[in-house]
């Protein structure tokens, strides 16, 4: 299955997740150091993103707060992806985060392929 060509998502929706699996999941490894991202179609009407890294990973407490309580502490990029998500497909999206200790963490992300809405006033590609 290919992706069509002429999709478009904004711009800061996947980078702190990317960012966060380099400084935090992947920074004290030695060597050996994975970064896995995906972008497949998952349907017709939906793309699924997967960012997944073999770093030290979260503890589950951490994944609640941030994630699904969305406390923001000190995890402004997080808070930011969420209202993002949230602000342009509603509740047309879906966020799945797994980890272990030791052994890294995978965020899931599957979104429609088309925005509910656009704002001509913020540099987005959505």
């Amino acid at each position: 299955m290919y992706l069509q060509n002429n999709l478009q998502i904004h711009k800061m929706i996947f980078q702190p997740f990317i960012e966060n699996s380099i400084l935090h999941g992947c920074s004290e490894l030695n060597y050996g150091g994975l970064l896995k991202i995906q972008i497949r179609e998952l349907n017709e009407t939906h793309l699924k993103f997967i960012v997944a890294d073999n770093g030290k990973g979260m503890e589950q407490e951490k994944i609640e707060r941030l994630f699904y309580v969305r406390e923001q502490g000190n995890s402004i990029g997080i808070s930011n992806v969420l209202s993002r998500l949230d602000a342009y497909y509603g509740k047309d999206y879906s966020i799945s985060v797994s980890s272990m200790l030791g052994s890294g963490t995978k965020i899931e992300v599957i979104i429609p392929k088309e925005c509910k809405r656009k704002n001509e006033n913020e540099n987005f590609d959505c």
